[in-house]
Parts: structure tokens; C-alpha cells; sequence
């Protein structure tokens, strides 16, 4: 019989998974850094290209958890930041989050 108070085992999304989804709000994005451990991808930033003002979008991906590099999140989910022709953040929110249980993205925007 099954414990039922056990764990599954947490799912990563793939690399591949994480910039589909990206993509969805940010179709042209390029990849800017990504960084991994033994479980897999826990983050990735992608960036907009610069309109005629100088100013672009940053895509961030983090995955719930706490890394030596000094990263930390309760949860995995994508943030979206947007940065000023002096490249000086101006403002940003939580464009979607990651739910293991299913597998799925929620869509937060």
C-alpha cells in the first residue's frame, strides 16, 4: 500500500519547456545566461530586442528552491522586468507559474 503523505518526485521543466513558454509572451526573445545544478535548469533569463527608445524587456525563469550562487524562490515561475534605455529597471511582474503537481503553466499577466 502507498503512503499517501509521500512526495512525487518534484518535475523540472526541461530547458525546451521553459523558453516555450517564455515565448508565448515574447515570441523574438534571445537567450541571455541560463544556469544548472544535479536537478537540472533553475535559471534562465531571455531579453526583447531594444525599441527605437532603447528600452527592452528582461524574461527571467527560476525554479523553487534555494542555490549556492545566493538565488532563492518558494516558487518556480517566469518574471518579466523591464528595463529603461539606461538599461535601470522600471518595473516588471509575475508573467506566469510553474504548478508540479500537473505540470502546467498558469498564466498570471
Amino acid at each position: 500500500m502507498k503512503n499517501t503523505y509521500e512526495k512525487s518526485p518534484e518535475r523540472v521543466p526541461s530547458i525546451e519547456e521553459v523558453i516555450g513558454e517564455i515565448r508565448k509572451y515574447a515570441e523574438h526573445a534571445s537567450f541571455v545566461h541560463e544556469k544548472s545544478d544535479e536537478k537540472g535548469l533553475y535559471l534562465l533569463l531571455m531579453r526583447t530586442e531594444s525599441d527605437e527608445k532603447g528600452e527592452y524587456k528582461e524574461y527571467e525563469y527560476m525554479r523553487k528552491g534555494q542555490y549556492s550562487d545566493g538565488n532563492a524562490t518558494l516558487t518556480t515561475h517566469i518574471d518579466v522586468t523591464f528595463f529603461d534605455a539606461d538599461c535601470i529597471p522600471s518595473g516588471g511582474f509575475n508573467i506566469s507559474e510553474y504548478n508540479e503537481e500537473s505540470g502546467e503553466w498558469s498564466d498570471n499577466r
